[in-house]
C-alpha cells in the first residue's frame, strides 16, 4: 500500500517528492494511530496545494465554515513547515516574517485608531459648537418674542409695556 501511495504521489508532484518513511499506513489501518492519519492527511494536502488544481481546492476550502477552515489551516501550516525545503530555519524564517507582518499590520491599526481618535475629538467640538450654537439661538429667539409681544401690545393698548411685565404677563 505505501509503495503505490509513493508512486501516486510522486508521479503527481515529481521523484523525491514522497518524503520517506513518512507515512505507516499499516498503523493507520491496524492500529489507528491518529499520528499516522494526520500525516496521511498533511501528505495528501500538500499534493493538493501543489497541484495544478490548487485553485478550485481553494475554492473549496473557502466554501467551508469558519470553524473548518481554522483547523484546515493549522493542519496546511504544519504541512508548511514539514515541506519546507531547508527545514526548521526556512519555517522559523516564515514564522518571523508573518510575524514582521502582523506587526507592520498592528502599527497600521493603530495609526488608524489615533486617527479615528483625533477625528472623533474634532467632531465633538463641532457638536460642542453646535450646541452652544443653538442655546444661543434660543436665547434671542425667546428675546425676540418677547419683544413682538411687547410691541404688539403697546399698538393695541396704546401705552408701553416693560419687557418684564409682559414676559410675567406672555
Amino acid at each position: 500500500m505505501c509503495f503505490r501511495l509513493k508512486q501516486f504521489y510522486e508521479a503527481r508532484l515529481g521523484a523525491g517528492s514522497y518524503p520517506s518513511g513518512y507515512i505507516q499506513v499499516g498503523r493507520i489501518t491496524d492500529q489507528k494511530d491518529p499520528r499516522q492519519l494526520v500525516r496521511l492527511l498533511e501528505l495528501v494536502l500538500r499534493a493538493a496545494v501543489q497541484s495544478a488544481r490548487k485553485e478550485l481546492i481553494v475554492d473549496t476550502i473557502l466554501k467551508l465554515d469558519d470553524e473548518d477552515q481554522t483547523q484546515l489551516m493549522v493542519l496546511m501550516e504544519r504541512v508548511a513547515a514539514v515541506s519546507s525545503p531547508s527545514g526548521p530555519e526556512a519555517s522559523v524564517t516564515a514564522v518571523e516574517e508573518e510575524l514582521e507582518f502582523a506587526r507592520g499590520q498592528l502599527r497600521a491599526s493603530e495609526t488608524r485608531v489615533a486617527e479615528l481618535e483625533d477625528e472623533n475629538r474634532g467632531l465633538r467640538l463641532r457638536l460642542e459648537d453646535h450646541v452652544s450654537g443653538c442655546t444661543t439661538l434660543r436665547t434671542e429667539n425667546e428675546a425676540m418674542r418677547l419683544e413682538i409681544g411687547r410691541l404688539s401690545v403697546q399698538v393695541q393698548t396704546g401705552e408701553k409695556v416693560s419687557p418684564r411685565v409682559l414676559k410675567a404677563v406672555w
